[in-house]
C-alpha cells in the first residue's frame, strides 16, 4: 500500500468510505479498460491475493472498483478520481482510438481471409463471402461518424481489396510469397495492433490467474508456432497459411469485442451526461442588490441568485422573493410546471417559467439533487443481478475448462495418432487443440459482455421513481453490497 501511495496520492485515484467493520479500512476507485465479465473476474481475483484484502467489489457498467492501485496498472488497467465523472469527451476520444486500431485489424483479417479462401465449391465461396461483407459492414460502422459518402466508399474499396487478393491467389496459387505475406499480418497483428493484451495476459498468466486474455494469446501463439513449423520445415500438404489466418481472426475478433463494449459504455454515459448539461454554467447572484454574473463554482450556501424568466435554476434553493411557474419535468415526469413563491423549494435545472425569481442556495455542488441523481444513476447501474453473479462464477472457471480441453486434445491426437499409426500427427493435434480455443473464447467473451449489456436496463425506471423530490434521493443501500472492499 505504502508503495503506491508513493507513486500517486491517495486523494488523486481513491475515495475513503464509512465501514462498520472495526480495524478495516474501505475505498473505492475507478478502473478503465474494463470490457466484459471476465475483466472483473481478473481483477477481483488479482486484488483478492493481496496481503490484507479481505474482499473486492468491481463493477463494469462504470469501471468501478476498491483497492491496490499499482496491481491494477500491473494487470494493464487504468485509474482515475473516483469523485469525478470522467469527461464524456474522453470517452468518445478512446472510442476513436479503438476504432483506429479496429479498422487496422480489419483490413489485415480481410487480407488474410482473401488469402487463406479456397472457394471451389459453393459453401466454400460463401464462407469468405460472408466474412468479407461482415467486416465491411464494421468498416462501414467505425467511419460512419465521419459521413455516410466516406463510409461508404471506404467499405466499398475493402471488399474490392479482398476480391483482388483472391483474384492474385487463383492465378498465383503456388507462390511462396502467400505464407509469409499471411505470417507478417498475424506478426503485425498480434504485436503490433494488440500488445496491450499480450500485457494483460502476461501479467495474469505471471499471478496465476487463467482469463480471457491468456486463453486468446495461447491460441494466437499456437497459430503462429503451427504456420512457423510450415514455414521452416515445409511439409508437404501442410496447412501453413490457415495456422497464420487462426491467429489473425481470433486477435481480431478480440479487437471487435473490445471496440463494441466501449461504444456501448460511451453511449450509456450520454444520459448521465444529458442530467449534467441541465444545470448552467453561472449564476446570477444578488449581493446587496447589485446583480452579477459568477460561476456556478462560486456560488455558496446562502448567496442569493435572480432566475429570469425562461432561465433554468442554476442551484438547488428557497425562493426567497417573486412567484412564477418552474417545470420540473425532469425530476416529476410531469409536463405542467408547478406553481413557485416565497417559501417554496426549486431544484437547480429546472426551467423557469414567465416570472423572475429570487432563490437562496441550499445546496451546491455535489450535495445538489442533480448531482446526487447522477451519483445514484451510477450506483445503480453498478448493481449485480443474480444471473451476473451466476456468469461470474461460470466464467471463473470456464477458461481453465477450456484449456485444459485443449491440452487434453492436443496430447490424445499426438498419442493417438503415434500408437495407432507409428507417427505423431502433430497437424491434426495442433488444429484439434486450436479448434477448442477458437469456438470456446467467442463464447466466453458473448456470455459475459450480453449479460453485463442486460443488466443496467432497469435502473432508470428504478431512480426515476425514488426522484420525486429533493428529500427522496436514492439510498445509499443501494449499491454498498456490490462495492464493498475491505482491508
Amino acid at each position: 500500500m505504502n508503495a503506491v501511495t508513493e507513486r500517486s496520492p491517495a486523494s488523486t485515484y481513491w475515495a475513503d468510505e464509512p465501514t462498520s467493520t472495526p480495524g478495516h479500512a474501505r475505498f473505492r476507485a475507478k478502473i478503465g479498460g474494463l470490457h466484459c465479465s471476465l475483466c472483473t473476474g481478473t481483477i477481483e481475483q488479482a486484488l483478492g491475493r493481496e496481503p490484507g484484502v479481505h474482499r473486492v467489489a468491481v463493477s463494469l457498467t462504470h469501471e468501478q472498483a476498491l483497492q491496490l492501485l499499482q496491481t491494477l496498472r500491473d494487470i494493464g488497467y487504468t485509474i482515475w478520481d473516483p469523485r469525478k465523472l470522467r469527461p464524456f469527451e474522453d470517452e468518445e476520444r478512446d472510442l476513436v482510438r479503438e476504432g483506429r486500431r479496429l479498422l487496422a485489424a480489419v483490413v489485415l483479417g480481410l487480407a488474410s481471409i482473401a488469402l487463406v479462401a479456397n472457394p471451389t465449391g459453393l459453401w466454400l465461396f460463401l464462407l469468405p463471402a460472408f466474412c468479407t461483407s461482415s467486416m465491411a459492414g464494421i468498416a462501414y460502422l467505425i467511419l460512419r461518424p465521419r459521413g455516410v459518402v466516406l463510409a461508404v466508399a471506404s467499405a466499398g474499396v475493402l471488399a474490392w481489396l479482398a476480391i483482388a487478393l483472391v483474384v492474385f491467389k487463383h492465378y498465383d496459387a503456388g507462390s511462396q510469397a502467400i505464407p509469409w505475406i499471411v505470417a507478417a499480418l498475424a506478426v503485425t497483428l498480434v504485436f503490433g495492433l494488440a500488445p496491450h493484451v499480450l500485457v494483460m495476459a502476461y501479467q495474469s498468466l505471471r499471478r496465476g490467474i487463467l482469463n480471457q486474455h491468456v486463453m486468446l494469446e495461447i491460441g494466437a501463439f499456437a497459430g503462429i508456432a503451427g504456420g512457423t513449423i510450415g514455414l521452416v520445415w515445409r511439409p508437404p500438404g501442410y496447412p501453413t497459411v490457415d495456422f497464420f489466418g487462426v491467429s489473425v481472426l481470433v486477435v481480431a475478433y478480440h479487437l471487435f469485442s473490445e471496440w463494441l463494449s466501449l461504444v456501448v459504455k460511451t453511449r450509456s454515459s450520454q444520459a448521465v451526461k444529458g442530467l449534467l448539461d441541465l444545470q448552467p454554467d453561472t449564476a446570477r447572484l444578488v449581493v446587496a442588490g447589485v446583480e452579477r454574473e459568477a460561476g456556478i463554482a462560486d456560488v455558496k450556501i446562502g448567496d442569493v441568485v435572480r432566475v429570469r424568466p425562461g432561465e433554468r435554476v442554476p442551484v438547488d434553493g428557497t425562493v426567497v422573493s417573486g412567484r412564477s411557474t418552474v417545470d420540473q419535468a425532469f425530476v416529476t415526469g410531469e409536463p405542467i410546471p408547478i406553481e413557485k413563491a416565497g417559501g417554496d423549494a426549486v431544484i437547480g435545472g429546472s426551467v423557469n417559467g414567465a416570472g423572475t425569481l429570487l432563490v437562496a442556495a441550499t445546496a451546491i455542488g455535489e450535495a445538489s439533487f442533480l448531482q446526487q441523481i447522477v451519483r445514484h444513476v451510477e450506483d445503480a447501474r453498478a448493481l449485480k443481478s443474480g444471473i451476473l453473479h451466476l456468469v461470474d462464477r461460470v466464467l471463473r472457471i470456464y477458461t481453465p475448462i477450456v484449456l485444459s480441453v485443449a491440452g487434453l486434445a492436443l496430447v490424445g491426437w499426438l498419442v493417438g495418432s503415434y500408437v495407432f499409426t507409428g507417427h505423431a500427427d502433430v497437424q491434426r493435434a495442433v488444429f484439434a487443440s486450436l479448434s477448442v480455443l477458437v469456438m470456446g473464447y467467442p463464447w466466453s467473451r458473448s456470455m459475459g459482455r450480453s449479460a453485463r449489456s442486460r443488466a443496467p436496463s432497469a435502473v432508470p425506471s428504478r431512480v426515476s421513481s425514488h426522484a420525486i423530490s429533493p428529500s427522496r434521493t436514492p439510498s445509499p443501500r443501494w449499491w454498498r453490497s456490490s462495492s464493498a472492499c475491505v482491508f
